[in-house]
C-alpha cells in the first residue's frame, strides 16, 4: 500500500512536468503563428535547457536580502499586494472599462437580474433562454448593483478587492506549503500578472472563480488540522465555484485523492470529504432544481454541448469558428432544451466517426489555451481601440515574456524541489488541481482565459526554486518516520 501511496504521489509531480513541456512547446506556435510537429525541435530543447539549468543554479541560495524578507515577511507582503492594487488603478485609469462580447453579455443580465429578479437570456428571435450561461458571475454583479447602483466601474472595483484577497489566500497557502521566501515571490509574481492587470475593468468572471478555487483548496487543506468545519467550509466555496463555471465539479475527485493519500486517518479523511461533498451538493442542488421547474435538463448551464461542438463538425480546425453553433441555433428554432440536447448528440457522433482528426485538434488547441496569457490586452485596449498597434504589441510581448517566466520557474520549481513535492501533500493537491484543469479543458473549445483560475497555483509550485536547501533535504526523512510510524 505504501509502495502505491508513492507511486501516485510522483503522478502528480510527473503530470505537471509533461504540461511544463507542453506549455515549451506551445510558445512558439502562438508567437510564430502556427501549430506544427517541427515546432517539437524547438521547445523539447528549450525545455531540455531548464532541465540542465536547474542541476547548475540553485535559485534559494541565501541571498544578502533574504533575512530582511523572512523578518518583516507581512509588512513586505502586504506592501506588494498594495503595489499591485495600485498598478491596477493605473491600468484602468489609463484604459477605462468598456464591456464587448461576452463580458457586455455578462452585464447585462446582471443589469437585468437586479431589475426584475429574473434570470434569463433574450436571444434574437426574442425567446427567452434560462440557463446557456452558468448563473454565478451574473448573481455576484447583481448584487454589487443593488449595492453600488448601475456604476460602470463595479467590474474594476470588485476585480481589484478580489486581486487582493487573492493575494492574501496565496500568500498564507504558499507559506504554509513552500516557506516565507517562496510565498513572498508568489505573491510578487501574482502582483505584477500583465493579463490579469489588464482585466481589472472587464466584467470577466475569472477573478471571482480563482477566488472561490484558491479559497476551497485552503480550507480543506486546513481542515486536515482543524476539523469538519473547515472541510464544510470548502465544499461550500467550491459550490459557489461551479456556479461560476462548472469546471471544478470533479474537485472531490481531487480532495479523495489529496486526503487518501496524506497522513490523516482515512476514516477522517472519508468523513471530510463527503461533507464537503455534501456541501457542494447543497449549493448546487438550488440552481439545477430551478433548471428542472422549467424544463431545461440541465446541472448548472445548457451551453456544454455547444462548447463540446465547436470542436467536432465538418471542416473544423483548432481555431474558434461559432457559425456551425448558430446555425443549429436557427434550426432548432431557438430552443434551448432541443439545442442542449442536439448540439452534444451532433458532436458526439462526429467524435465517433473523426476521432483521431478530433484528437489532432484537440491537441494543437492546447497551444491556444496554454500558449499565450495576453487575453485581457485584447479584451481590454485592442477590441475597443483604447490601443494603438504599437502599445499592443508591447504589451502583448510584456505577456508573452511573464508567462514563459512562469514556467521556467514553475520547471525548476518542480526539479529543484522534487523531493518536497512528492512529499508535501499540499502541494501535490496543487498539482492535481491544475491537471484537473487542464484534462477538463481538453474535450470542449478553449480561450486563452480558461486557463487563468490555476495560475495561483503554478505561482505557488514556482516558488519552490527558492525553498532553502534544508527544508528540501528535511522532509523526505519526516515522511519517512511517519509512514514507519503509520505501518
Amino acid at each position: 500500500m505504501n509502495r502505491l501511496r508513492e507511486a501516485l504521489r510522483s503522478v502528480s509531480w510527473a503530470g505537471l512536468m509533461f504540461v511544463a513541456w507542453i506549455v515549451f512547446v506551445s510558445l512558439p506556435a502562438r508567437l510564430i503563428g502556427e501549430r506544427s510537429l517541427w515546432l517539437f525541435a524547438i521547445g523539447t530543447p528549450a525545455f531540455a535547457a531548464v532541465v540542465w539549468i536547474s542541476r547548475r543554479w540553485q535559485l534559494g541560495a541565501n541571498w544578502p536580502v533574504t533575512a530582511f524578507l523572512e523578518k518583516h515577511v507581512i509588512r513586505v507582503t502586504a506592501a506588494l499586494i498594495g503595489a499591485g492594487v495600485l498598478l491596477r488603478a493605473v491600468w484602468v485609469l489609463l484604459v477605462p472599462p468598456v464591456q464587448t462580447s461576452d463580458f457586455q453579455e455578462y452585464w447585462l443580465l446582471a443589469r437585468r437580474l437586479a431589475e426584475t429578479g429574473e434570470f434569463f437570456w433574450i436571444v434574437p428571435n426574442g425567446t427567452q433562454w434560462y440557463a446557456y450561461r452558468a448563473p454565478g458571475y451574473t448573481y455576484f454583479l447583481a448584487g454589487c448593483m443593488k449595492v453600488f447602483g448601475d456604476w460602470s466601474w463595479i467590474p474594476a472595483l470588485t476585480n481589484t478587492l478580489l486581486y487582493a484577497a487573492t493575494s492574501w489566500i496565496l500568500f498564507r497557502l504558499a507559506t504554509r506549503l513552500t516557506g516565507k521566501l517562496p510565498a513572498i515571490a508568489a505573491t510578487a509574481l501574482f502582483a505584477i500578472w500583465p493579463n490579469h492587470v489588464a482585466l481589472t475593468g472587464i466584467a470577466a468572471y475569472e477573478p471571482l472563480f480563482m477566488f472561490l478555487c484558491l479559497a476551497s483548496i485552503h480550507a480543506m487543506i486546513h481542515s486536515e488540522n482543524r476539523g469538519s468545519a473547515w472541510a464544510i467550509g470548502s465544499g461550500l466555496l467550491n459550490g459557489l465555484a461551479v456556479l461560476v463555471r462548472p469546471t471544478v465539479l470533479l474537485m472531490p475527485v481531487v480532495w479523495l485523492a489529496y486526503r487518501l493519500l496524506g497522513r490523516t486517518g482515512r476514516t477522517r479523511s472519508v468523513l471530510h470529504v463527503s461533507l464537503a461533498t455534501l456541501a457542494m451538493a447543497a449549493v448546487v442542488a438550488p440552481w439545477t432544481l430551478r433548471n428542472q421547474s422549467l424544463g431545461v435538463p440541465a446541472l448548472v448551464s445548457t451551453n456544454g454541448g455547444t462548447a463540446l461542438m465547436l470542436t467536432a463538425f465538418p471542416g473544423v480546425t483548432a481555431e474558434y469558428v461559432e457559425e456551425p453553433v448558430i446555425a443549429l441555433m436557427k434550426e432548432v428554432n431557438w430552443d434551448e432544451k432541443a439545442l442542449y440536447a442536439e448540439s452534444s448528440a451532433r458532436a458526439k457522433r462526429w467524435i465517433a466517426e473523426n476521432p483521431w482528426q478530433w484528437l489532432r485538434n484537440n491537441i494543437e488547441r492546447q497551444a491556444i489555451f496554454l500558449g499565450e496569457d495576453t487575453a485581457g490586452f485584447y479584451s481590454a485596449g485592442r477590441v475597443t481601440n483604447q490601443l494603438g498597434d504599437r502599445a499592443y504589441a508591447l504589451l502583448q510581448g510584456i505577456g508573452h515574456a511573464w508567462w514563459a517566466g512562469i514556467w521556467f520557474l514553475t520547471a525548476m520549481g518542480l526539479l529543484q524541489a522534487r523531493a518536497r513535492f512528492e512529499t508535501s501533500d499540499g502541494l501535490q493537491f496543487a498539482g492535481w488541481t491544475v491537471l484537473l484543469f487542464v484534462a477538463t479543458a481538453f474535450p470542449f473549445c478553449s480561450v486563452p482565459r480558461y486557463h487563468m483560475p490555476f495560475v495561483p497555483l503554478l505561482l505557488l509550485v514556482a516558488g519552490c526554486c527558492l525553498m532553502r536547501r534544508a527544508t528540501v533535504i528535511e522532509m523526505p526523512a519526516a515522511r519517512e518516520a511517519v509512514t514507519r510510524r503509520a505501518a
